[in-house]
């Protein structure tokens, strides 16, 4: 039986944190297009254009202003896209809080795409953004506002995913 490939999170960042922007026009880096797997948690934003993954055998389209999930250890890949503008925050999952994991693993059940408010959109287009600039700096001087701008990013997807389990909840429950 082949094993499918695993990445680990220390073989792109030394603090544990990588961020990845595609644009239409800089592709940076080429999404991984084969079946694997990841220690690591994955946030994907979409800022315009589409793009189509496939999570545990599901395939998912990703549009404008929606933010796709992939926890630690689910088999996935980069299908296709189209006018791709995007932010890929890749942290280790020592930095995320057990709260939040588990929230994540119970809203991966239902689905792995996050859909967002117009104001949800703005503020994680800010801290991309912010996290994207930092990106330049030594890394010695970048390395605790990258953590605390990916903290900000988890904890605006974490309670999405919250809101959303517990509008749907059955009352048995409750």
């Amino acid at each position: 039986m082949t094993r499918l490939p695993r990445h680990r999170v220390s073989d792109i960042s030394e603090t544990g944190i990588h961020l990845r922007v595609f644009s239409p026009d800089n592709i940076r880096e080429t999404p991984v297009n084969y079946a694997h797997q990841d220690d690591y948690y994955i946030f994907g934003f979409i800022e315009s254009g589409t793009c189509n993954i496939r999570i545990d055998f599901e395939d998912y389209e990703l549009a404008a202003n929606k933010t796709a999930l992939i926890l630690p250890g689910q088999v996935h890949c980069f299908t296709r896209s189209d006018q791709l503008s995007a932010y890929l925050l890749m942290i280790d999952s020592a930095f995320v809080e057990e709260t939040s994991q588990r929230t994540f693993e119970q809203y991966t059940l239902t689905s792995q795409l996050i859909c967002l408010s117009p104001q949800q959109q703005t503020k994680l287009k800010s801290l991309f953004a912010i996290l994207s600039d930092n990106q330049s700096l030594p890394s010695n001087r970048s390395q605790a506002l990258n953590l605390h701008v990916s903290l900000a990013i988890i904890d605006i997807i974490e309670a999405v995913s919250y809101t959303h389990l517990r509008a749907h909840e059955t009352p048995e429950h409750l």
